[in-house]
């Protein structure tokens, strides 16, 4: 587990996040093509930031930063790999320190794995048949949701999900607060 500093400056064990398989940036990038082919799998681990993922009609995924101190994202297989770190914690109100992934409007993935350590995180869409979702601390928001079974870990935060239709959930949830609109079909 993480241990994570809530005031000021903190530090966050991220060796274990990142590998020597992927490509690492710093600083800002533009819009750049992620993936190649069909992806099934993504993992997307985020601290200290605010990361969105938007719908593109594109048939790839793309992703662009800004004022990120380490970025890794790649491809390996057919499962893509984002890893982001910021190393201050920032305001509500901060803009400077987001990234961007773009999700093909069609894509259906088998898993996929969303971090958030602090900071925020707002999906657009996902269409998924297996959600992992952990939640340190910070705020995670899923405007449009279509999953088989999802499980939901919440320490401190909030995890909101709108327009939801899944078959099977877990939660956890411990100091944080969590809402679902939607449809849950089995537990």
């Amino acid at each position: 587990g993480q241990n994570w500093e809530l005031e000021g400056n903190y530090d966050i064990e991220t060796e274990n996040w990142f590998d020597s398989e992927g490509e690492t940036y710093s600083g800002s990038l533009k819009y750049t093509k992620l993936s190649i082919g069909e992806v099934r799998q993504m993992v997307l681990q985020a601290a200290g930031c605010k990361v969105l993922l938007d719908v593109t009609e594109e048939p790839d995924f793309y992703f662009s930063f800004e004022n990120m101190k380490k970025v890794q994202a790649y491809q390996k297989g057919n499962s893509i790999f984002i890893k982001v770190v910021r190393d201050t914690l920032i305001d509500e109100e901060d803009e400077g320190n987001i990234l961007t992934l773009y999700v093909p409007a069609d894509c259906v993935m088998d898993t996929v794995e969303l971090e958030l350590g602090a900071g925020s995180m707002q999906v657009e869409k996902l269409n998924v048949q297996n959600l992992d979702i952990s939640v340190e601390a910070g705020k995670l928001t899923v405007d449009s949701l279509d999953a088989g079974d999802v499980t939901i870990s919440l320490g401190a935060g909030m995890v909101s999900i709108n327009n939801a239709s899944m078959q099977n959930t877990k939660m956890s949830v411990g100091a944080g607060s969590m809402s679902i609109n939607g449809r849950i079909a089995g537990n």
